[in-house]
């Protein structure tokens, strides 16, 4: 129980600090993806505690929160990727930096592409499939990639006061 209070807080701030802070750091019109980066840690690190798409669709529906998409669109987006997320754990064991680094990998070019689609057909919009990839998607895989280790350090730290090795039987 304790674990997962800890990572829907851990989720909630992550959205909270997206919102107000996280995202007004861009490059062109990428940004960093904090609840995306948090997830994919809290997956890498946690194993014992709950399937991926457990926390994706968590974090999926704490996007849909303070996202302009229309109501769903994120738990849709998130719940692939959790899909995604729940193979590559039964086949990627050791290091866990190389899992991590490529669900935020595929989680970048995921997140950012899938909204792109909603934004193109489903809200009628006319950009370009190749500018929303050069400005957007591109630029937001670069520095998702970037902050993907601090990110995974402090989550680390998070889930070891959340879960003491004793309490998971480690």
């Amino acid at each position: 129980m304790r674990a997962y209070v800890g990572g829907l807080i851990l989720l909630w701030f992550a959205v909270l600090l997206q919102s107000a802070v996280v995202s007004q750091w861009r490059l062109l019109q990428g940004a960093v993806d904090l609840p995306l980066l948090v997830w994919a840690a809290w997956v890498t690190r946690e194993r014992r505690v709950a399937p991926a798409w457990f926390w994706a669709l968590a974090v999926g529906a704490l996007w849909g929160l303070y996202s302009a998409l229309p109501s769903g669109a994120g738990l849709v987006i998130y719940a692939g990727l959790g899909l995604v997320a729940q193979a590559l754990r039964r086949r990627i064991w050791h290091p866990p930096y190389l899992l991590l680094f490529i669900l935020v990998f595929v989680g970048s070019l995921w997140v950012p592409g899938l909204t792109y689609l909603v934004v193109r057909f489903a809200m009628q919009s006319p950009i370009p499939f190749r500018t929303a990839l050069v400005q957007v998607i591109l630029p937001t895989v670069l520095l998702n990639l970037l902050a993907a280790l601090p990110v995974y350090a402090v989550v680390a730290e998070w889930a070891d006061w959340v879960l003491p090795a004793e309490e998971v039987g480690g």
